[in-house]
């Protein structure tokens, strides 16, 4: 099982990284956690061959971005790739109004889709429509920020900004709103992601270049990764029981794991990941797998 922890660069789509990684480590299956946009850099999660299986386990935990928004200009896609839209002096804006801004955002929000996004409407990428001149409808979501930190204001008009939000939340459309909000507009310049949840951080992070040479390249261990998960050992009949999408028995299992669709990691004897599954103790203790990795 292979999972790595890629720099994004700048310029690059997440496809662009997905295909790159499966070229230089010779796998054939390979998919990623968290899209970035082609401007952004920094944290994406790629997971390969077997280890594709667990990307469903981390799909909705937090990211943490490190961003920069310009104000004053408002552009048609909400960052710098796009078409400046309107135009406002920003030199007024004081501290104290950008601070009261800030905390308006801080949890639960009802967020807009930009009109320059993936989501689909009618089975259609909306950046498409947009693209062909045609309306698109935004689609509205909820979204939490559980921390919004104002981290420089030395290079006013520009702003740069610490974000921890849940999945799904757009920082471009953080931006446009903070600039309406604040009458002038507003556009996002540049954006790092810095952290999917708390097991993919820059202390895992390789670079494109590592990956390139296959030097200095940080293989994560997929038990560290499930550290929260508790631990089931089965021996090798146990095992053949699992390959074959079988429950197993687990009598002796932990009394802390006696809990009712308790999700569960199986290991064997050589500490290597079996299985991920839950336990169910309506007719005695068992653990049934819903992911084998054998």
């Amino acid at each position: 099982m292979l999972i790595i922890n890629i720099d994004k660069p700048v310029g690059w789509t997440s496809t662009d990284v997905v295909r790159f990684s499966k070229k230089q480590l010779n796998e054939k299956k390979a998919g990623h956690l968290g899209t970035l946009d082609p401007m952004a850099s920094g944290v994406l999660p790629v997971f390969l061959g077997k280890s594709t299986k667990l990307i469903h386990l981390f799909e909705n935990i937090g990211k943490t971005y490190e961003a920069t928004f310009r104000l004053g200009i408002r552009t048609d896609t909400f960052d710098a790739t796009g078409i400046t839209v309107e135009e406002k002096d920003p030199s007024h804006i004081t501290l104290e109004q950008l601070k009261t801004v800030i905390k308006k955002y801080e949890g639960i929000n009802a967020q807009l889709t930009p009109i320059y996004s993936a989501v689909k409407f009618q089975g259609v990428p909306a950046y498409r429509l947009a693209r062909a001149g045609k309306e698109v409808h935004r689609k509205q979501r909820q979204i939490i920020i559980d921390e919004l930190t104002l981290l420089d204001t030395g290079m006013f008009p520009e702003i740069r900004l610490r974000i921890q939000c849940s999945k799904g939340t757009y920082i471009r459309t953080l931006a446009d709103d903070m600039g309406l909000d604040l009458g002038v507009g507003a556009h996002m310049t540049q954006l790092r992601r810095i952290a999917c949840g708390s097991v993919f951080t820059m202390e895992n992070i390789s670079s494109i270049d590592a990956l390139r040479d296959k030097q200095n390249l940080l293989r994560l261990d997929p038990l560290d990764l499930l550290s929260h998960l508790p631990t089931l050992s089965v021996n090798e009949d146990e095992i053949a029981c699992l390959s074959h999408g079988q429950a197993i028995s687990a009598h002796e299992i932990q009394s802390d794991l006696m809990t009712e669709n308790q999700q569960v990691k199986v290991i064997d004897k050589n500490k290597r990941l079996v299985a991920i599954g839950c336990i169910t103790i309506s007719e005695g203790i068992k653990f049934n797998p819903f992911k084998v990795f054998i």
